[in-house]
């Protein structure tokens, strides 16, 4: 009879034991992340599972829940600088060619949004926006070539990608920004650093047209600087920069020549279309509680159980506490 009573006692305490345990779980430690895989050539890599990644964080594995190649409809935002360094009469012809290959690159089966900048927001194409609206803003900016004054010389970089980021809330898996600029920023109210967590927090990747052009002088220390840290935010995001130098032809005053002519710029914006439309959906849960915001490392395995080192991971770089996370 004892006994029995013991077994009855054992089977309520246990379940009582298991119950909150289970209970403790966090639900948000589980994310989902774009993941896109390119070999050395941007070309992206088809048929890896979850057996062939290994992640890291704080020392300890990223248990790799599911693999899967992302299918969804894209939504794409094209920012584009026209502050004075970008909209001079013998430059502008060069962005905006560049800008129109990057838009025609990028559509395909995507929506597009398009903001032109300056000091603040010039122009805007939204997503609900219909055909020859395009053509419509860049006339436009066309005629703005020769304006004067202050608002030439002023760029706000890091408000124009805050407005970006609005564009896609809320936001959804596989989001972009992609930005055409030359890097320069002296007129935004507010910090990258700022950019950069409202970037984490929503998941959306960045990527970087980032253009230079040889005038024949010093280039400004704040388009230097702030080239680098969008290279450093593209990564950072998952996304990916992509750099185009032009220097003044001798032959022609008004011209330019390049490293990279047109065919290249657009075989750039088609490596990029090819990074946007195809990654996975990579389901992960780390083994150690994120209790702020932390780097992580992910990789692909080879069969002899080291990185592969012929091809490049693209992943958000950064894991957030569930208070921060995007849903």
């Amino acid at each position: 009879m004892v006994r029995t009573a013991y077994l009855l006692f054992g089977m309520v305490l246990i379940p009582a034991i298991i119950i909150p345990a289970r209970a403790q779980e966090n639900p948000c430690e589980r994310r989902t992340l774009p993941v896109s895989v390119v070999d050395k050539n941007g070309n992206p890599v088809d048929g890896l599972t979850a057996a062939d990644f290994r992640g890291k964080f704080r020392g300890k594995p990223v248990q790799i829940l599911s693999v899967e190649p992302d299918q969804r409809h894209r939504r794409i935002v094209i920012l584009v600088d026209a502050s004075g360094s970008m909209i001079y009469p013998s430059v502008w012809s060069v962005v905006r060619d560049i800008s129109v290959d990057a838009y025609r690159s990028l559509l395909g089966e995507s929506s597009i949004a398009l903001l032109a900048f300056s000091g603040e927001i010039r122009k805007r194409v939204g997503f609900e926006s219909k055909a020859g609206e395009l053509a419509r803003m860049f006339a436009a900016l066309d005629l703005e070539k020769e304006r004067k004054g202050e608002e030439r010389r002023v760029t706000a970089l890091w408000d124009a990608l805050r407005a970006a980021l609005a564009e896609l809330r809320p936001a959804n898996l596989g989001d972009v920004i992609c930005v055409i600029t030359d890097g320069a920023d002296n007129h935004s109210t507010i910090k990258p650093a700022i950019v950069e967590r409202e970037l984490e927090s929503s998941g959306v990747r960045l990527f970087a047209f980032l253009i230079s052009f040889d005038m024949g002088r010093a280039y400004a220390p704040e388009a230097i600087e702030g080239a680098d840290e969008l290279r450093r935010l593209a990564r950072k995001t998952g996304g990916n920069p992509t750099s185009m130098s032009f220097v003044r032809d001798g032959l022609a005053k008004e011209s330019w020549k390049s490293a990279n002519p047109r065919a290249v710029t657009l075989a750039k914006a088609g490596r990029m279309r090819r990074r946007i439309d195809r990654f996975y959906r990579v389901g992960i849960r780390p083994e150690m509680m994120v209790d702020r915001r932390r780097d992580w490392k992910l990789e692909v395995m080879g069969e002899n159980g080291k990185p592969r080192r012929d091809l490049d991971v693209h992943y958000p770089q950064t894991l957030l506490p569930c208070r921060d996370a995007a849903p």
